[in-house]
């Protein structure tokens, strides 16, 4: 049986910045750039931004990524999760499955994802928005979100 898959249609997001985390996986030089294996320079993080390092595809495996989440105060279920980054099918699907499982809103920008196979990209966001996800994942585009920004007191 032949399966169509297709790119699904982007939703808009309207989050609150002091709720919302962006997840940029793997874009390191090997990956993007064939000179290098180092951080891309315009996405090196900044002094007050962490960075977790991992070593398979799965961002939550022996890393630091749940006491990150509970430091920045990330609270399952009022959490909001924008993941973005290479190997779609393989580490960005991970993390999108490993923030799901753990309740919290994921966000996928279908046009901020790659791999080089699009069949590939197009079995994981089919994934994103089947049963056991669309819950709490939602498919959106770059142009799409909108983040309020943090309240500030007088």
């Amino acid at each position: 049986m032949l399966i169509e898959l297709d790119y699904p249609d982007p939703v808009p997001a309207e989050l609150e910045a002091e709720k919302v985390l962006l997840l940029i996986i793997d874009m390191e030089n090997e990956n993007a750039h064939p000179d290098g294996v180092e951080l891309i320079e315009e996405l090196r993080p900044g002094a007050d931004e962490p960075l977790i390092v991992k070593r398979t595809h799965d961002c939550f495996y022996q890393t630091e990524m749940d006491s990150l989440l509970e430091r920045l105060g990330m609270r399952r279920g009022d959490g909001h999760v924008i993941v973005t980054g290479i190997s779609t099918r393989n580490c960005v699907q991970s993390a999108v499955m490993g923030f799901s499982v753990r309740d919290y809103h994921v966000y996928v920008p279908i046009d901020c994802t790659a791999q080089r196979d699009e069949r590939e990209v197009l079995q994981a966001f089919s994934l994103f928005t089947s049963f056991g996800y669309r819950h709490n994942v939602t498919m959106t585009r770059s142009d799409l979100i909108k983040v309020r920004p943090l309240k500030v007191l007088p």
